[in-house]
Parts: structure tokens; C-alpha cells; sequence
């Protein structure tokens, strides 16, 4: 009898992510910006190039960088940060290699800058300048209002650490090489349907809460748009994540239905909730909050074609009063993110009103032994795993999301690693959010 054929690890290396790059932008309906770094050859000499740049180290540091394929004409000269993008050009292209990319690195953080690189004149990889974003994408990336300057439809290629190298198409994630390993990017979850479904009932909630009291008290501006609650909701959570990280600590956020609070809060072979939160506004604050933003938001906007209030509004609002209502929920998520560096998880309803922390997920349920990688932001596309390489805080949430099918689990890593997790078409899914290293 023939013994069945072994498979082996293969790993994936710059010449497959330029081939994935190109196959997934060959889909692309929307115009893209014309550069000859698209073409098969150059663009694997780029990403090459940016790879073996990352394996090195500058000073102790490791060499991380963002790069903008684009022709320098691309990017306006008499413009810049925070609201667009500032150019700055050499006389001479310098030659896109290693070393050159390791010096340049230092004049062109990693938060605030790119090189930019096109062809030269003999049509060669060169960098033309450093293009200055500004940190505001950070910045909104992690929970802040402010809109970051708009990137052009082009590739941007980001090292984000020894070979883990990412690109975009403009602010599109298409392509991902970590530990060669080759896939799609990580993804932002906030933008996903389920996400927005799963707290569809408390946005409900808190808007007809608004629109009655508003309108009890004889006030204008009852109605608002939803997205101004879920916006606000990701703002903070995104910021939860952000400070989580900065600490690395690590931590478990814990988000379950309201109406589930009773049954966690008496005994139960669920969850034992170490340090628990007496009822009141204290432990409501993140409502609030929320009710007062709105409040704000609707009495200082008003638009001409009807269109209700919404999240764009109070992301751009310069009133004082949405401003004070904005730091307060800055402080909100901070206090949140310190009580996730006790061990144990964090547990909040979808209200966001806090119920205690120092969580023990019970561990005398079964583990799951396997589950299910998103491909992406929907989980329709998905690879199962084993959980025999995570630790025991990946395999807590996720023996929750087992049992709790309602609930979300967001599970930071000391590395920075960062996954939602939930049950999802019949298995825990998780969702990888941002990865370690990258934005560190």
C-alpha cells in the first residue's frame, strides 16, 4: 500500500506578494495612479528591496518605514499636514537600496512620513523625496477624531518590522507578508456588517432616548443619523485598543448583551467576575457621554439639504463643548484600557457600561481546538487552525465565544497582536485588527 504524500511548509517570500499585488489591484475598477513600478519586474525588485531593508537594524532599532509609489508629481508641492499631504524633493534621485533606505529611514518616520519612490532616469527603483503625512492616520486609526490627509490612488508599501511587509493601494489594503506567510492584510473589523448588526439594537436604543428627551423638552434637532453612535462607539473602542497596547500588558475585553448581566453577575460556569462594579451612573459613564455628544452634535449642526447630523459632524466639529465631551471619553477609554493590566478580562455590555474586570473565563469547559482565521472583513472567506501555538488568554476567549454566542471578544497581546473574536457561521472566528509591531 502507498503511504500517502507528505506536505510541507512552504514559505512565501517578495516575488509571491508582488504577484498577489498585482493579480488583486488587476480587479480594480477605480483609476489608479500610472507609475512603472507597476509593472512585474520592478515591482518585485521594490518589494525586494523594502523586504531585506526590514531585516536590518539601525543603531539597536529595527528599520521601520512607509514607501508611496507614485511620480513625485503626484503629491502637491504647496500643500501639507494635517489636511494634505507635503512633498519635499531631491535635486537627484537616490538610489532605492538597502543601505540608502536604512539612512533615510531616520529622516522619514515611520508615523509621520514616506519615501517616495518612482523610476529615475535610466529606469531604475529611486526615492524622488519624502512625502510628510502627518500623524493624524495614526491617530485615526487609533480612536481619533481628526480626518488624516487623503492618499492618492497608488501603491503604499509599509515595513513594519523584521519581513512584515504590507500593501495598499491608496488607504485599500491588499497584501500582507509576515513570517512567510503570504495573505490578505489585516483589516479594519470596525468597517464590517456583523460588527454594525451585533450593537444594531443599542444604537436603536440610545436614539430613541435622544429624539424623547430631546423632544420632551420642546428642542430642535431631535433626529440624528445612526452612524453617529457607532461612530462614536468605535472611536472609543479603537482608543481602548490603542492604550492597551502602548502598555504591553495585553489585556481581554469582553462584550456581551445587556440582558446578559444578570446571569454573569450571579454563579455560573461561564464567567467569574473578580472585581464587580456597583449599579449606577458611574458604571454607565460611556452612556452618558454619549448622550451629551449627541445632545451637542445636534444643536450645532444644521444642514441645508436635510441630511441628519452624524458622525462626520462631530469628527469635525470645533464646538468647545463637543471638544470637552471628546477628552472626557478619551479619559473613559483610558481608565477601560488600566483595568485590563489586572489579569483577567475587562467585561463591558454593548452599552459599554463597565461590569467589572479581572474576569476568569471558566476553564473547566472544554477547549476548542480549533478555529477559524477570517479572510476577510465578513468572514465568508476563512482557514481554520489549531490554537495548540496561542496562549492561555486566546484560548479563554475563545472557550467563551463557544459558549456565549452573542458576545465579542477583543484579545490583545503583549506583542501587540490584536483579534476579535466571536462566534461566527457555526465556529469562533477571529478577525485579526492590527498586528504586533505594526503602529508600535
Amino acid at each position: 500500500m502507498q503511504a500517502p504524500e507528505r506536505t510541507y511548509d512552504k514559505h512565501a517570500y517578495p516575488a509571491d506578494l508582488a504577484a498577489l499585488v498585482l493579480a488583486t489591484i488587476a480587479s480594480v475598477r477605480e483609476p489608479i495612479v500610472e507609475s512603472p513600478l507597476l509593472a512585474p519586474a520592478l515591482l518585485e525588485s521594490v518589494l525586494s528591496t523594502i523586504f531585506q531593508a526590514s531585516l536590518l537594524r539601525e543603531e539597536g532599532r529595527e528599520v521601520s518605514f512607509r514607501a508611496i509609489l507614485c511620480p513625485p508629481d503626484t503629491i502637491p508641492e504647496d500643500a501639507g499636514p494635517p489636511s494634505s499631504l507635503h512633498a519635499i524633493r531631491f535635486e537627484e534621485f537616490r538610489r532605492f537600496r538597502v543601505d540608502e533606505i536604512r539612512r533615510l529611514a531616520n529622516a522619514a518616520p515611520f508615523q509621520r512620513a514616506l519615501l517616495g519612490v518612482c523610476v529615475d532616469a535610466q529606469g531604475e527603483p529611486g526615492i524622488w523625496g519624502i512625502v510628510h503625512s502627518g500623524a493624524r492616520w495614526l491617530r485615526a486609526l487609533l480612536g481619533g477624531r481628526e480626518a488624516a490627509p487623503l492618499l492618492p490612488r497608488t501603491l503604499l508599501v509599509t515595513a513594519a518590522g523584521a519581513g512584515r511587509i504590507e500593501v495598499a493601494l491608496g488607504e485599500t489594503p491588499l497584501a500582507r507578508l509576515d513570517g512567510g506567510r503570504l495573505g490578505a492584510t489585516t483589516f479594519d473589523v470596525f468597517r464590517s456588517e456583523w460588527l454594525s448588526q451585533s450593537f444594531a439594537a443599542v444604537r436603536a436604543e440610545v436614539i430613541a432616548h435622544h429624539g424623547t428627551t430631546l423632544g420632551a423638552a420642546g428642542e430642535a434637532g431631535v433626529w440624528l443619523d445612526d452612524g453617529l453612535v457607532s461612530g462614536i462607539a468605535r472611536h472609543m473602542l479603537r482608543q481602548v485598543i490603542a492604550v492597551i497596547r502602548a502598555s504591553r500588558h495585553g489585556g481581554t475585553i469582553l462584550v456581551v448583551p445587556p440582558d446578559r448581566t444578570p446571569e454573569l453577575f450571579a454563579p455560573n460556569d461561564l464567567l467569574y467576575i473578580t472585581h464587580r462594579l456597583v449599579d449606577g451612573p458611574a458604571r454607565r459613564r460611556f452612556r452618558a457621554l454619549l448622550l451629551a455628544v449627541m445632545t451637542a452634535v445636534a444643536r450645532v449642526t444644521q444642514h441645508a439639504d436635510g441630511t441628519l447630523p452624524g458622525w462626520p459632524d462631530y469628527r469635525l466639529s470645533g464646538d468647545s463643548d463637543v471638544a470637552v465631551l471628546d477628552e472626557a471619553m478619551f479619559e473613559l477609554s483610558h481608565l477601560i484600557a488600566g483595568l485590563a493590566a489586572v489579569d483577567g478580562a475587562v467585561v463591558l455590555t454593548q452599552r459599554f457600561e463597565i461590569l467589572g474586570f479581572g474576569a476568569e473565563i471558566a476553564g473547566r469547559r472544554a477547549d476548542v481546538p480549533e478555529v477559524a482565521r477570517a479572510g476577510d472583513v465578513e468572514g465568508t472567506e476563512r482557514t481554520f487552525e489549531s490554537v495548540e501555538r496561542v496562549g492561555t488568554r486566546h484560548r479563554s476567549a475563545y472557550r467563551f465565544c463557544a459558549a456565549v454566542h452573542d458576545a465579542l471578544a477583543v484579545v490583545i497581546s503583549q506583542d501587540g497582536d490584536v483579534r476579535f473574536v466571536r462566534w461566527h457561521r457555526d465556529a469562533v472566528t477571529y478577525w485579526p485588527y492590527l498586528a504586533g509591531g505594526l503602529l508600535a
